[in-house]
């Protein structure tokens, strides 16, 4: 979650700067990266998680 943050308000920050910067360039493809991450990992574990602990009752 820090890294999320961390990266929104870098991307933010750098919103205000030219867009063809290597560094603006690199704050955007991390920026979605983690909410790609954030998609496919937790959405898959929340629905599976509760499963789970149905079954081990």
């Amino acid at each position: 979650m820090g890294s999320f943050i961390n990266l929104m308000v870098a991307s933010m920050v750098l919103e205000l700067l030219d867009h063809t910067e290597p560094t603006a360039q690199m704050y955007v493809s991390l920026y979605g990266s983690v909410l790609l991450c954030s998609v496919l990992l937790w959405i898959p574990y929340v629905l599976i998680y509760p499963l789970k602990a149905r079954k081990s009752d």
